[in-house]
């Protein structure tokens, strides 16, 4: 790790091909789930956004992996074309081809070859407002994937209410609560089991995103969650005059 970033690691930087790459997967992956089995298609990057059905407005924070920023450093529009068994590429265009995809419909696991070259896309969740949570390329994003009428409406929305959760556990899918491993007043450490949420028949273990104190437990065994609901609240952390953490 010092030889490679002697300066500490600050997250990975994609470069604009790797940008664009995510972008015609995403569309991809949202055209399949709407549409068609998995086959092949051609990607058109760039251009106008109209009323195409196939047209979609594709944005992510390149900066921040959480999705922290004001507004999406990179979006654009990605038109899929040609989606069959044969399918040819055009200049400017990006020949995207689903080989495999793993998984229940959140937490995929996707296998393309884009313009021939294999690349492989992990779909964790989708977030109430819309944003799938993909990784790809080392990078982990929320991606927005909008219709032409969605980006239409959007506009006109008001910016969703930023609510502090880092003293939270949030549940990442919906499902059942089918165990906690922690009661109220238990110190954990950061990867600690605290919980098993079931979705999809999948039971998905939900570990502590940092050490502290569980301060409360939101939820009782069996109850079902919806994405984002609450289940444990940590004691929150202060700082003391000399710099450290108490919590």
């Amino acid at each position: 790790m010092e030889t490679q970033y002697p300066d500490g690691f600050t997250g990975v930087q994609l470069s604009p091909q790797e940008a664009h790459e995510i972008a015609a997967c995403a569309s991809v992956f949202a055209f399949v789930q709407e549409r068609v089995p998995l086959r092949e298609g051609v990607v058109r990057l760039g251009g106008m956004f109209g009323g195409d059905e196939n047209s979609y407005r594709v944005s992510f924070d390149e900066e921040e992996s959480t999705g922290g920023g004001e507004s999406p450093s990179f979006s654009c529009v990605a038109r899929v074309e040609g989606f069959g068994e044969n399918s040819a590429t055009t200049t400017g265009a990006t020949t995207v081809q689903v080989v495999e995809q793993l998984g229940p419909p959140q937490d995929y696991l996707v296998r393309f070859l884009v313009n021939g070259k294999p690349r492989v896309m992990q779909v964790l969740s989708q977030s109430v407002t819309g944003e799938w949570y993909m990784e790809m390329h080392g990078a982990n994003l929320p991606v927005l994937v909008q219709s032409p009428r969605e980006f239409e409406l959007s506009r006109h929305m008001l910016p969703p209410k930023k609510i502090d959760t880092s003293d939270m556990v949030l549940s990442p899918m919906p499902g059942v609560l089918i165990g906690l491993a922690v009661m109220e007043g238990d110190h954990v450490e950061i990867g600690q089991e605290l919980c098993i949420v079931e979705a999809m028949k999948m039971q998905n273990i939900i570990r502590a995103p940092r050490a502290g104190i569980i301060a409360k437990c939101r939820v009782e065994p069996g109850a079902s969650l919806m994405a984002d609901d609450v289940i444990l609240d940590y004691e929150p952390v202060t700082i003391t005059e000399d710099g450290e953490n108490n919590t």
